[in-house]
């Protein structure tokens, strides 16, 4: 049986451990993923903690797509942990800007020290620990946004504590302490 005709076999309601044995089945076929060259290998076993029981259609869908390496691996454990997001609903999200805030704005805020530690002066550190970054799961970093010198003139300016993810790149919170 071609690699094609395994990945097949995986349909929705299967159990997670039939859909699991149908997809390592139909892994390291010649027109399938190689779970050893392709460096997966390690990560597979987050995918038993991830699928629920029964798979879903969605699931079914990913897997097979995974199988035939027309999606990264990466991109299916992101939207496994974002579950129950459907897929759909996952892929037009992962399309969404990252952010709270323009990213030079962020990292103009960022990369000026000044600004952080008088930040940090006059508010104190952020209260709360920043959490973990519900894309990839990294912690978060909180740093001291001001929006640009414009913005304060035109009388929309805004201040205060921003967690980011240092991995994705991704504006998760933002605590408002300043705006005019």
């Amino acid at each position: 049986m071609s690699g094609k005709e395994l990945v097949e076999k995986i349909v929705p309601n299967m159990t997670q451990a039939d859909a699991l044995g149908a997809f390592f089945a139909s892994c390291n076929q010649p027109d399938t993923l190689n779970t050893h060259a392709d460096g997966v290998l390690p990560q597979l076993a987050e995918l038993y903690y991830k699928l629920s029981d029964p798979i879903t259609q969605d699931q079914a869908e990913a897997l097979r797509a995974l199988a035939m390496r027309e999606i990264p691996f990466d991109e299916v454990q992101i939207w496994l942990s974002k579950m129950p997001m459907s897929r759909h609903d996952y892929l037009h999200w992962k399309d969404l800007p990252k952010g709270i805030f323009p990213e030079n704005d962020v990292e103009a805020s960022r990369n000026d020290a000044k600004l952080q530690q008088s930040a940090e002066g006059e508010y104190g550190a952020h209260p709360e620990e920043p959490g973990v970054c519900p894309n990839c799961q990294q912690p978060l970093t909180w740093i001291w946004f001001s929006s640009p010198g414009w913005t304060w003139e035109k009388l929309c300016g805004r201040a205060g504590w921003l967690a980011i993810c240092d991995h994705c790149r991704l504006q998760v919170k933002f605590d408002l302490v300043v705006m005019n």
